[in-house]
């Protein structure tokens, strides 16, 4: 019987199963100042290649595009998967397994290589991926290893691990806050664009594959199944694996000049309503709507933050279509009202932001209905009405007198920021002050980020350049966003999708929830 200990093993091995390949890629990630020797300029190349791939979508919505075009890696790609699936349900994965025997039926999954073909691509083309037996096990320089799922591991692995431990308790918090932020908000944003779900999918279908050729069974077996075929979540953290190795044999196969265009940015990928209906009925299937929504509004959170609102707003409207109830809808018209207001469409925010004031009258939540009329208000300001928004943000203020201590606070700051964005100086100030004196003695991050919003004397808008405790806004316009995005939840949770919970550790787009 197949313990609960092993089943978590099983786990680990597949989100951190490929370590010579994952980890040396993360020590170059972090790690820009490595001295480099022999191979130095295909090494900084491939490094500079997985960079760009991990931190900007456009580059890896570009490559994946391609890469899946390439007969050549398509080909691999399905003896690669056969590969790693027969590693975990065997446990180890030797040389004599390339011929299939003992294993049943054949495997060869319509792949067409010969047992010499495949020998050359484990040896030649994969040889990062999966390790062979040393010839002199015992000469102190090579160990007993099998395949990146083995428990053993050669000597420089265990010299990459050591040094990417180092960097989980230093360079994690004092990296670059840029690419944190980017590797955290592209790992939910990929899960908006069809061609990686479709992707994924097929994935899970070769795995399926592989798993009817196998010709037993056994619980191991059947558990592995079950996640990575049956279910989404760690299918999705292997597939990730898979795809990066892909990726970078594709790259290798460009010519120099291809290699050099894919150094740098990528034209901006499409998205459209399309894409993201797409995208809705995808991680409906895979998900179910409760996941579904949560990741959609991620999703379009992290084209908010990239500076695409219009793509963000298919998302949001998507959201509203598939929302459980009047909270959650009236979350989605939230962000949509935030998302036309970036884009200077007032008309179209206030609009949005109607829908999510009668959202939230509907739940009775005072706190978000301030919110929806702080939406209501700005808008009416810009378009020239601005008796009536004051009368609005009137209405904010005597409102916000009734809810709870704890979050009175922060109904002051919400105006402040408003009346900071339309250049009401004098207000915004009144506002924060008051906020100030209304926050409790404990939160003492939130006492900090608003006096520095109060001796900053220039009206705030999502500017880059600002200090870092001024990017941290508190602007709560984005309703539910923040709250999901700042540590609601992460991709490894087990009720939510792919990739490693590190990803999102430490990220921080903005806001306050």
């Amino acid at each position: 019987m197949i313990t609960e200990e092993e089943k978590r093993q099983i786990r680990n091995a597949v989100i951190r199963g490929f370590d010579m390949h994952s980890l040396q890629h993360y020590q170059n990630l972090f790690d820009n100042a490595r001295p480099r020797k022999n191979g130095a300029a295909t090494e900084a190349e491939e490094d500079h290649f997985l960079r760009r791939r991990a931190i900007d979508i456009d580059s890896f919505m570009h490559v994946l595009s391609q890469r899946v075009k390439s007969k050549p890696i398509t080909k691999h790609r399905s003896e690669l998967v056969r590969m790693v699936v027969l590693s975990l349900a065997n446990g180890s994965f030797t040389p004599q397994d390339l011929d299939d025997r003992g294993n049943g039926k054949d495997q060869s999954g319509g792949s067409g290589y010969t047992d010499r073909q495949k020998q050359r691509l484990r040896r030649e083309t994969y040889g990062d991926v999966f390790f062979e037996y040393g010839r002199k096990p015992d000469d102190g320089r090579v160990k007993r290893i099998t395949s990146v799922f083995s428990g053993d591991e050669p000597p420089a692995v265990d010299r990459v691990r050591v040094h990417f431990n180092a960097i989980q308790e230093a360079s994690w918090r004092q990296f670059d806050q840029g690419t944190r932020m980017r590797l955290g908000l592209n790992s939910f944003l990929r899960m908006a664009f069809p061609q990686f779900l479709d992707d994924a999918a097929r994935f899970r279908d070769e795995c399926r594959e592989v798993f009817e050729g196998l010709g037993r069974s056994d619980e191991r077996i059947d558990f592995l199944r079950e996640e990575l075929v049956e279910g989404a979540h760690l299918s999705t953290s292997l597939y990730s694996n898979v795809a990066s190795i892909l990726d970078l044999v594709w790259f290798r196969t460009r010519t120099k000049g291809e290699r050099e265009g894919l150094l740098r940015t990528a034209r901006e990928a499409r998205y459209d309503r399309e894409y993201a209906r797409r995208a809705r009925d995808t991680l409906i299937r895979d998900y179910g709507r409760d996941d579904a929504f949560h990741i959609l509004t991620a999703c379009g959170g992290a084209f908010v933050q990239y500076g695409r609102p219009s793509a963000a707003l298919f998302l949001f409207e998507e959201c509203a279509g598939i929302a459980g109830g009047d909270m959650e809808r009236g979350g989605a018209w939230q962000n949509a009202a935030a998302a036309h207001r970036m884009e200077q469409n007032f008309k179209l925010a206030l609009g949005a932001a109607r829908e999510a004031l009668a959202c939230f009258e509907a739940t009775g939540d005072a706190y978000r209905v301030c919110n929806a009329l702080k939406l209501v208000g700005e808008s009416q300001w810009r378009l020239g009405f601005k008796d009536a928004a004051m009368r609005t943000f009137e209405q904010v203020e005597k409102r916000g007198a009734g809810i709870e201590e704890g979050k009175r606070w922060r109904v002051q700051a919400i105006l402040g920021m408003t009346f900071g964005r339309l250049g009401d100086m004098p207000r915004r100030k009144r506002h924060l002050v008051e906020a100030l004196k209304m926050i409790p003695e404990e939160e003492t991050e939130n006492i900090c980020r608003t006096n520095a919003m109060i001796d900053y004397e220039h009206p705030i808008y999502n500017d880059a350049t600002l200090p870092h405790v001024l990017r941290e806004q508190i602007d709560e316009s984005m309703g539910d966003l923040y709250g999901i995005m700042r540590g609601g939840w992460t991709p490894a949770d087990r009720s939510r999708p792919g990739g490693d919970s590190a990803s999102m550790r430490g990220a921080k787009p903005g806001g306050d929830s």
